[in-house]
């Protein structure tokens, strides 16, 4: 039963990205609400879950996305090994741990991507490419990372509810 509300859940964050995130730019950045999902989910669950959807992420975005493959599976796999390091270390605030984890996850993504575009052939400014799109991108994502997280914390709890002793 989990798996299959996880996996609708999975799949309407996916098509929520595609069709209403990813159509609302700042400036010339958008939100990758699928990248906070991942995140989030990373840091409340405690199973082999974060990493499917890290990778089942990455599929998804490489495939739709005319990026290098490589982007996504690193972003995606940085953001659960980042949120596992939280979560065995600094565990005291998840929220806070969010939006650190959002913050390095869309500067890597951001990075790795203008890298990779640079490499293939694109000729692209730097200072341009920072105000244009980086700075945007992490405001956007952290502007969605509270909502994100109320909302997979909510399920979470839901899915796996904690144990109460008497």
């Amino acid at each position: 039963m989990s798996f299959f509300v996880q996996a609708i859940a999975f799949f309407i964050v996916v098509v929520l990205q595609l069709a209403v995130v990813g159509n609302i730019p700042l400036l010339h950045g958008t939100a990758d609400i699928l990248l906070i999902w991942v995140g989030a989910w990373a840091l409340l669950s405690k199973g082999k879950g974060a990493w499917i959807y890290a990778g089942v992420a990455a599929v998804v975005v490489s495939y739709i996305s005319a990026i290098h493959p490589i982007v996504p599976f690193v972003s995606y796999f940085f953001v659960v090994a980042f949120a596992r390091y939280f979560q065995r270390r600094i565990w005291q605030s998840p929220l806070i741990a969010l939006l650190i984890i959002c913050f390095a996850a869309s500067l890597l993504q951001s990075g790795l991507s203008f890298v990779s575009l640079v490499i293939g052939g694109v000729p692209l400014d730097f200072s341009t490419s920072l105000v244009q799109v980086i700075i945007p991108t992490l405001f956007l994502d952290l502007l969605m990372a509270l909502p994100v997280y109320a909302l997979s914390k909510d399920m979470h709890q839901w899915i796996y509810p904690y144990e109460v002793e008497v």
